[in-house]
């Protein structure tokens, strides 16, 4: 049941990804198509015309969504971690959050205490 929802997330994140890409691709190719016609009411008023300030919105919008398709893509594809009972010490010899700062550093001292020679009797 696992394998099946990974992959309904994979398909899911391809399909977003491909829409939204394909998008931004439409919105480029109309703003280059329009450029240079002049044949709306607006082409006749100052500054940039309307269908280049629509591309300028939108295109980045789409490839924001195109990347965050991408990464939740990429992101099926990591293993799913072990539940927090179960897991190991992740490094073995450490002390747990909840250990107060100076007991921490009490240990610490303790472990790394120079061994200096004795007295030579």
């Amino acid at each position: 049941m696992a394998a099946a929802r990974r992959w309904t997330v994979r398909l899911f994140a391809l399909a977003g990804m491909l829409a939204f890409a394909t998008l931004a691709v439409v919105f480029v190719v109309v703003t280059v198509d329009q450029f240079g016609t002049k044949q709306y009411v607006t082409d006749n008023v100052e500054g940039l015309p309307p269908v280049y300030v629509i591309t300028a919105l939108l295109v980045p919008c789409c490839l924001v969504f195109v990347a965050g398709f991408w990464m939740l893509f990429m992101d099926s594809f990591k293993t799913e971690p072990a539940e927090l009972g179960d897991a190991p010490d992740p490094v073995p010899g450490t002390l747990p959050d909840h250990v107060p700062l100076r007991e921490r550093f009490a240990r610490w001292r303790a472990a790394h205490r120079p061994e200096w020679p004795g007295r030579a009797d």
